[in-house]
């Protein structure tokens, strides 16, 4: 990616709002356009031309809140197991937003490595955790749509989240080693944000 092409030129219109409720998986996130996470390769000047910088990171005071199981089915347990098997990175929030359900943990495996689908819902909403750790180096990228304006690119940890809005939803987006991570769906920008923060507290 040439550093000096500006992000209009990387960042696709989402697609007309379909009705109904639709399952979120790997394909609602996944879109025709550059993902922001190859962007922290290009340096300093090069984020800075494409993408706005937040102020200071927004500390939360936080305690866990994990989300609720249905039962017989899948345990926040098994996900947080599942993980750890694959990868010693902090990827997984130790907060989710009140009445959010834990509804479905899918697997897949990969030529250069592990995909992980974790869905939720939250009353008539979802949302998804997807988190991918690569085996080969250089780790790969995903692509991202956004609504038109620029993407916030909020630090925890001193990591990059980049936050962008898709439609009515949100995305926030990020590396950390070997993962590439997401959480989209039916969430606002102040409970993303949050989930960010719990990851490393």
């Amino acid at each position: 990616m040439d550093k000096n092409t500006p992000m209009e030129e990387f960042l696709a219109k989402p697609e007309r709002k379909r009705h109904g409720r639709k399952k979120l998986g790997w394909s609602v996130a996944a879109a025709a356009v550059v993902c922001l996470l190859a962007v922290p390769a290009l340096g300093g000047d090069g984020m800075e031309n494409l993408v706005q910088w937040t102020g200071q990171h927004i500390p939360f005071l936080l305690q866990n809140n994990l989300p609720q199981e249905r039962p017989g089915a899948v345990t926040y347990a098994e996900v947080q197991e599942t993980v750890a098997q694959l990868t010693i990175q902090p990827v997984l929030p130790n907060w989710y937003p009140e009445g959010t359900v834990l509804e479905d943990l899918e697997v897949s495996e990969m030529f250069d490595g592990t995909k992980v689908n974790v869905s939720f819902s939250l009353k008539d909403k979802e949302f998804s955790l997807n988190i991918t750790v690569y085996s080969l180096e250089p780790i790969g990228t995903t692509k991202y749509e956004k609504n038109e304006g620029p993407v916030e690119a909020y630090y925890a940890n001193r990591i990059p989240h980049y936050i962008m809005g898709n439609m009515d939803r949100y995305t926030a987006a990020w590396q950390n080693g070997n993962t590439e991570n997401s959480i989209y769906g039916d969430l606002t920008v102040k409970e993303l944000k949050r989930m960010i923060d719990s990851i490393y507290r």
